[in-house]
């Protein structure tokens, strides 16, 4: 017969009521956000001339909030956090879940401007549900510049830092990017596919999840509304090199080689979130990608860019775990059939 020894079993009554009183406590603070809530949108709502979209804009900011709380706090293993130098100029956030419970790891690319907090609270939001996450937070130099080839400059140096921390990290991995982010992170994903001779690390990237990503990259360029994308436009064309728009697509499209949608081919271990209004990255340059991947999507039809990635980074964590886990399992079958 056996015996449990009294302090485990008062350990795990502690712990089993230290959980239901969280869960109290946190429905009751959603309850008490979605009765302000509600309350305010009905007094701004019986204002004369009241804008429709400020309405949805008050409804979509509740709606992002109550599910931050209520989903992305759902699984209560604790994380442990630390940092390292992957080089001089680079840095590493490492979150090690307390019980891995998915094999392989996540790597988290930041967009523009370098990690955040919806980085880093998508990040928590996995490791609580036993993935083992990396943010890499790499540093970018300054891309408003007359010289197009600082495109492929800037890729191939994010390119060499995800080659190093693989290396060093030679684990089945899952790419996760937003923005700029996802769109080296395609290009990294689909590398590893079709031309890993070149970088044969990036043939342990088993999976792809991009937020407001798209292709190719001359047309997000061209078109793009993201304040540093239009100061670069408007730098560019001083110099008089470019009759028009379309001839400064043309130049760019002869001066990009690494494209996130030069080497997409048929995939089901790609995840797109789709923002159907975004203009930083123009919504049918997302939906070339995904058409690309033939990838499963999520469509986000509200607001645009910045909007997407932050509903994405602080509500879907669980929906990016349940992704990463089957084309994890199913990764895992195919070698086991090998």
């Amino acid at each position: 017969m056996m015996l449990i020894k009294k302090s485990s079993v008062a350990q795990f009554r502690n712990k089993a009521f230290m959980t239901y009183s969280y869960s109290y406590i946190k429905y009751g603070y959603l309850f008490l956000i979605r009765k302000i809530v509600e309350t305010k949108i009905k007094e701004i709502s019986k204002m004369d001339n009241f804008p429709k979209l400020l309405t949805a804009l008050l409804f979509s900011m509740a709606y992002a909030l109550l599910a931050l709380f209520l989903f992305n706090t759902t699984d209560l293993l604790s994380c442990n956090k630390r940092s390292f130098k992957l080089s001089e100029e680079d840095t590493v956030l490492e979150y090690t879940p307390e019980q891995q419970t998915v094999r392989g790891q996540t790597l988290i690319l930041p967009p523009t401007g370098g990690a955040n907090f919806i980085d880093k609270k998508l990040a928590r939001g996995l490791c609580r549900r036993g993935h083992k996450v990396f943010v890499l937070n790499y540093n970018q130099p300054n891309s408003v510049v007359k010289d197009l080839g600082i495109h492929d400059k800037l890729s191939r140096k994010v390119f060499e830092s995800v080659n190093s921390f693989l290396e060093t990290h030679p684990h089945p991995t899952a790419i996760y990017g937003s923005s700029l982010g996802g769109i080296y992170g395609s290009a990294i994903f689909s590398y590893g596919m079709n031309r890993s001779e070149e970088y044969p690390t990036f043939s342990k990237v088993e999976a792809f999840i991009g937020t407001v990503t798209g292709g190719p990259l001359h047309e997000v360029l061209t078109h793009s509304t993201t304040s540093d994308v239009k100061k670069q436009r408007k730098l560019r064309f001083k110099t008089g090199t470019y009759k028009n728009i379309q001839a400064y697509q043309e130049s760019l499209k002869a001066a990009i080689d690494i494209d996130p949608l030069e080497y997409a081919s048929p995939s089901d271990d790609v995840l797109l979130f789709i923002s159907t209004q975004d203009t930083g990255v123009p919504a049918r340059t997302q939906f070339n990608l995904a058409r690309a991947y033939q990838a499963e999507t999520e469509k986000i039809r509200w607001f645009g860019h910045a909007f997407a990635i932050t509903l994405v980074g602080l509500t879907k964590a669980g929906r990016i775990s349940e992704f990463i886990k089957s084309s994890f399992d199913v990764g895992e079958e195919h070698k086991d059939k090998e």
